[in-house]
């Protein structure tokens, strides 16, 4: 059975490589390159992987918590790599410029792991903070309305697919960083205080954007005009 493979790299030289490596390996990879945000819609199979370009992560100084418990493995085009540093290893890691006996015996091990459990927990569509009393929480991007500054801090608020209550919740990161870890689900920071997830968007109305259970949040004049055009991108998108 192919495996379903997933490539994550900004490098035009890695796909062909990897791809030569499987074919000479006889290691019946079926390849899709995709882009970070794609992730939370990739199905979740045993036969399936996440291979991770190590470039790419430093360059985009990547935070890897969204691995905790997927299978991936990490490409690299250096000869060594500080992998000891990941809180999630990978499964292996495969240097596009080692000999085909090493790799041959990386390739063993991975092909030993592939399928043997019923589902990939992948972790792709959640992201993981620690509230105010330092306990993990995991937030699936598309169930948070917006999130809100409060001083040093940001407070979530959500809708739970089971209850569809509002909940909130507070964590110790600012609203510059919560910017970042939603960047690639659609979020925009329409005002300095709010950051808001415009797949749950409902429209504008003056200088006031409407979301989802009637909630109505401040778009900021200077802001408003690209407010527009991130919500008419991605209604393209859907349609």
């Amino acid at each position: 059975m192919p495996v379903q493979c997933y490539i994550i790299t900004s490098s035009s030289l890695v796909i062909p490589r990897f791809r030569e490596i499987c074919q000479k390996n006889n290691f019946p990879f079926d390849f899709e390159h995709i882009q970070l945000s794609d992730l939370a819609q990739i199905e979740r199979t045993s036969s399936c992987l996440l291979c991770l370009d190590y470039r790419y992560i430093i360059e985009q100084k990547l935070n890897l918590e969204f691995l905790d418990g997927c299978k991936w493995i990490l490409l690299t085009q250096e000869e060594f790599v500080h992998v000891d540093i990941l809180e999630f290893p990978p499964l292996s890691t495969i240097s596009l410029n080692e000999s085909n006996v090493l790799i041959a015996e990386r390739f063993k091990k991975i092909k030993s792991i592939i399928g043997s459990s019923k589902d990939i927990n992948f972790r792709l569509n959640q992201l993981v903070f620690y509230d105010l009393s330092n306990k993990k929480v995991l937030v699936k991007p598309q169930e948070v309305l917006y999130i809100e500054a409060d001083g040093d801090y940001s407070i979530i608020h959500c809708v739970k697919n089971e209850s569809e209550e509002l909940e909130h919740v507070t964590f110790s990161k600012n609203l510059k960083e919560m910017e970042i870890e939603f960047q690639n689900f659609g979020f925009y920071r329409i005002h300095r205080s709010f950051l808001a997830n415009l797949n749950l968007a409902t429209g504008i109305k003056g200088n006031s954007l409407l979301l989802k259970k009637d909630i109505v949040l401040p778009i900021a004049r200077r802001r408003k005009k690209e407010v527009k055009h991130q919500m008419d991108a991605i209604m393209e998108k859907i349609h």
